[in-house]
C-alpha cells in the first residue's frame, strides 16, 4: 500500500475515534442534571461536572433546570364571603428537587393549590383555592 492510503485510512479511523469521543463525553453544567436512558429506559442521573457514558447505547434523555423559576399568573376576580368583588394577581415560584420524577413518576407537574390572604378586605381573609392543569398553565 502507498501512503496515500495509508493516511486516508488513518484519517478515516481518526474521524470515527473523535466521533465516538464525542458521544461519551458529557458536561452537565451546575444548575442542571442529566437524565442518561440506555435504549430509551431509565439508567442513572447525572450530577454536574464531566461525564463519561457508553457512547450509541446511552443518551442524555433530558437536562433538568434546578433553579428556582417563576410562574407569573394571570390577574382573576375573586368573590368574597360578603360578595365583594377583588381582582387577584399572584406570582408563584418553584423549584425542582427530583429530576427523575418530573419527568418519568409525574404525570401532570402544574397542579397548583393557590391560598392568598388578603389584608384588606372584610374578615382580613380572602381564601382562593384552585386547582390549575398543565395544558391551563402553559398557555400562561
Amino acid at each position: 500500500m502507498t501512503t496515500w492510503t495509508w493516511a486516508l485510512i488513518l484519517g478515516v479511523a481518526f474521524l470515527i475515534a473523535l466521533s465516538v469521543v464525542s458521544k461519551a463525553v458529557k458536561k452537565i453544567s451546575q444548575y442542571e442534571r442529566g437524565l442518561v436512558e440506555r435504549f430509551g429506559r431509565y439508567k442513572e442521573t447525572l450530577e454536574p461536572g464531566l461525564h463519561f457514558i457508553v457512547p450509541f447505547a446511552d443518551q442524555v434523555a433530558a437536562r433538568v433546570d434546578m433553579r428556582e423559576s417563576v410562574l407569573d399568573i394571570e390577574p382573576q376576580a375573586v368573590i368574597t364571603k360578603d360578595n365583594v368583588t377583588v381582582t387577584v394577581d399572584a406570582v408563584i415560584y418553584y423549584q425542582v428537587v427530583d429530576p427523575k420524577a418530573i419527568r418519568y413518576e409525574v404525570q401532570s407537574f402544574w397542579i397548583i393549590n393557590l391560598r392568598i390572604i388578603s389584608p384588606d378586605v372584610h374578615n382580613n381573609k380572602i381564601l382562593i383555592s384552585r386547582i390549575w392543569s398543565w395544558k391551563e398553565l402553559r398557555t400562561i
